[in-house]
């Protein structure tokens, strides 16, 4: 897949073992979800692409297979830049920065997976009642390697580990600016890296 742009509509695949290539284009989820991978077992792999969303920018479920994406993601309402869900397995990499000014809802959302999930690239997150990275019932590493800022406007949480269970989490470099909790986290059920 090469050269689309897409307005109001985003891009997704579900429940295929194929190897989808994704290149030069750009996505825009509108109120709806810019990508959307279901239970992928195959390779998936977008590179020199954007994505942008107001109703989700990148939503992951399911699967093991290998996902990637160098390019920005920009999300722009009450949603999650990032979600990824229910991973058994495989490797998921964002090489790009991701922006996220998401008001109520949480920016990176990384719920009982698996499977190794890295960010190498910087994040910018905004929220004000939300949580800008919620971690929850991961069992493997996860990792942030660049610059992440998480700005806390209201009453949300900078970073919540709870109910982190097993697998490194490590950051390169943290910067959480709130008025309110900034790092919630079970230390002894989970190896942290600040």
């Amino acid at each position: 897949i090469d050269d689309v742009r897409s307005t109001n509509g985003g891009l997704a695949f579900q429940n295929t073992g194929a190897t989808i290539n994704v290149s030069n284009s750009m996505f825009d989820g509108g109120a709806g979800i810019g990508v959307a991978l279901t239970n992928l077992t195959g390779t998936f792999s977008m590179t020199g692409s954007t994505v942008t969303s107001a109703g989700g920018g990148f939503r992951i479920e399911g699967g093991n297979g290998a996902i990637s994406h160098d390019g920005a993601v920009t999300q722009t309402g009450a949603a999650s830049a990032i979600d990824i869900r229910n991973r058994t397995g495989g490797t998921v990499t964002f090489g790009g920065p991701v922006t996220a000014n998401t008001g109520t809802a949480t920016g990176i959302n990384l719920q009982n997976n698996a499977g190794t999930i890295a960010f190498t690239g910087n994040l910018d997150i905004d929220t004000t009642t939300g949580t800008g990275i919620d971690l929850n019932g991961n069992t493997a590493p996860v990792s942030f390697g660049a610059m992440t800022q998480v700005d806390v406007a209201g009453a949300g949480t900078g970073v919540d580990f709870q109910g982190t269970t097993g697998g490194a989490v490590t950051f390169a470099d943290l910067d959480i600016a709130l008025q309110a909790a900034g790092v919630h986290a079970d230390a002894d059920r989970a190896a942290i890296g600040l």
